[in-house]
């Protein structure tokens, strides 16, 4: 098979719920910042990623 037909693959992440506000009791962080989340600072160090914007698709690494 040449290049140019092989498939393409990839993981789509919906990240719904990380535009929380900042909380008194979680020092003024928001829930996102407070948490621990190893797994997500991976993908945004490692992984290419695109962004969506009402432009068009720009090409960003990290997130």
């Amino acid at each position: 098979m040449s290049d140019h037909m092989r498939k393409r693959q990839g993981i789509l992440i919906i990240s719904d719920g990380l535009g929380e506000r900042p909380i008194k009791a979680l020092g003024g962080l928001t829930p996102l910042e407070y948490a621990n989340t190893p797994n997500l600072d991976r993908l945004a160090r490692d992984i290419f990623t695109l962004q969506m914007d009402l432009m068009g698709i720009t090409k960003k690494r990290g997130a």
